[in-house]
């Protein structure tokens, strides 16, 4: 109410957009749901609700029958679940003064520079941890397996593990999202009995190296040493995120008007889920997921 009137300057918006999926590591992998601009804010995503994979049943209750010729096949339906997911608000409001913009060259592009970093921070920090509790965390959800670890840091034996949880369809795909210390306890570490090293850093690539074969991003959110958002192998297409409109931005020379600031106001809307409502036990009683996790100490 208080706005007055406001200047839409759209090639901020687009430029933040641009930058912050740029910076996220999370976001710009995950699959995208786009509502239709006619569409409300709800969205509800089907996800697979299968437990047990076996020879009689895959996806929660297809079967593959051996048919006699003539005879007829009984029918089988695949399992799904709705979760409903509404488009919740993320927004950043800041402040420039008059003088700043006056004194300071290119004072704008670095606040949207600032911006882009925040929204891609708290985005991807929210998919993983739940930070700003809008989307449904990968950490702790039914679909994610956690897997014991001993001490602070895993060991050769324990990372094998977390990587044979991951599910042979997603094994394709899928990438470390590390903190930086248990990053450092990465360097020298073999495997047990084998003498060779899991972790591997080409001095070629400008990247974070491989961890079993596997592309490592160092992630700023990771909690702490103990805990499962420290360490996550994910393959991103097995989550899901539901957008509708681009970023929207505004400014107002109105609402500090004397103590001579401009305020700008970027807003996202956006939702998120597993497209998997449960981890998956195989027939050789080993539970599988598209993400996975060390466990909490």
């Amino acid at each position: 109410g208080i706005g007055g009137a406001l200047v839409t300057p759209s090639f901020i918006s687009d430029v933040i957009f641009k930058q912050m999926m740029q910076e996220a590591v999370v976001l710009p992998k995950v699959l995208e749901t786009k509502l239709a601009e006619s569409a409300g804010p709800t969205a509800l995503i089907k996800q697979v609700n299968e437990t047990l994979r076996s020879n009689t049943n895959t996806f929660g209750g297809l079967r593959v029958y051996k048919v006699d010729e003539g005879s007829s096949i009984t029918p089988s339906l695949p399992a799904f679940t709705q979760k409903s997911v509404t488009l919740e608000k993320a927004a950043i409001l800041t402040y420039i003064s008059d003088e700043a913009l006056r004194d300071i060259v290119n004072i704008v592009d670095q606040t949207a520079g600032m911006v882009a970093q925040s929204f891609a921070w708290q985005i991807d920090n929210d998919i993983v941890n739940g930070g700003l509790a809008i989307a449904s965390p990968i950490v702790g959800d039914a679909a994610t397996v956690a897997v014991t670890v001993a001490g602070a840091y895993p060991t050769a034996a324990e990372w094998f593990s977390i990587s044979n949880a991951m599910h042979p369809g997603y094994r394709d795909g899928a990438e470390w999202f590390i903190g930086t210390d248990t990053y450092a306890s990465l360097m020298g570490l073999v495997s047990t009995g084998a003498g060779y090293p899991i972790f591997v850093k080409d001095a070629k690539e400008d990247n974070d190296g491989k961890l079993l074969g596997k592309k490592i991003n160092i992630v700023e959110w990771a909690t702490a040493s103990n805990t499962a958002g420290q360490i996550l192998f994910v393959n991103p297409k097995g989550y899901t995120v539901v957008t509708k409109e681009a970023m929207q931005a505004a400014m107002s020379i109105h609402v500090a008007f004397v103590s001579a600031q401009n305020a700008y106001r970027w807003i996202f809307r956006y939702n998120g889920a597993p497209l998997y409502a449960s981890k998956i036990t195989l027939p050789n009683g080993k539970a599988v997921s598209y993400a996975v996790t060390r466990d909490s100490k």
